[in-house]
């Protein structure tokens, strides 16, 4: 009965995000207690486990009994994306969480260091937006990454962050985003050039004409 008790204790205590990543599910129940749910999707047994921010719950992905793949809800320790931006660096890949036609109204977008083994969701790209779920997960190659756990966004429209150049400063530039779309010239640009140079080519043709009258003038002269 006392270890019963000892373990909901360590349960309402014990974080999902402090599971390391290489435990076995023997080792996560003792520790966290019977999750909500257990689900089987091909070679990955899924663990549901509670999340004090809404709508995210914690998911524990095992392969062969051993945890390869967290995805934790962040309201009980609540981060913004600066302090990642800080931390890791700028991501190798930013990428919309939703494609048309789903209306997003939080504009989630996934950023993924996927060398770090860290993926994080923000609302947009604001250095101070909340940071609404972390996923942790074995290094490796962003091609991997995107066939497996990030399959079902890997086609959506992909962003460039702008990481700021002085991260520590309160006053931290705002990352830009680059979007791969055709992006239409100056057009104004291309007018005050054309208008240059047609003033430059009436100016030569009509040297070239004064010359030739010139020309011409001495020839009758002769």
């Amino acid at each position: 009965m006392s270890n019963l008790i000892a373990q909901a204790q360590t349960a309402q205590i014990t974080d999902s995000s402090s599971i390391a990543l290489g435990s076995t599910q023997e080792v996560v129940i003792a520790t966290l207690g019977e999750s909500l749910a257990t689900t089987q999707i091909g070679e990955n047994t899924i663990l549901r486990y509670h999340s004090n921010t809404p709508t995210y719950a914690h998911y524990l992905f095992f392969q062969n009994n051993e945890l390869v793949f967290k995805q934790i809800g962040r309201a009980k320790e609540p981060k913004v994306f600066i302090e990642y931006l800080n931390q890791l660096g700028q991501p190798e890949v930013s990428i919309k969480r939703y494609a048309p036609p789903v209306q997003d109204s939080l504009q989630l977008v996934v950023h993924v260091w996927p060398q770090k083994g860290t993926a994080i969701f923000t609302e947009g790209i604001d250095p101070n937006s909340p940071v609404y779920q972390v996923q942790e997960f074995v290094p490796t190659i962003i091609v991997v990454y995107l066939q497996n756990w990030g399959s079902e966004f890997a086609q959506h429209r992909r962003i460039t962050v702008k990481t700021p150049e002085i991260l520590q400063q309160a006053e931290a530039n705002i990352p830009t985003t680059a979007v791969s779309e055709h992006v239409a010239p100056d057009y104004t640009v291309i007018l005050i050039v054309v208008a240059f140079g047609a003033i430059i080519l009436v100016i030569v043709i009509k040297s070239v004409l004064l010359l030739l009258r010139k020309l011409k003038k001495g020839d009758i002269t002769t």
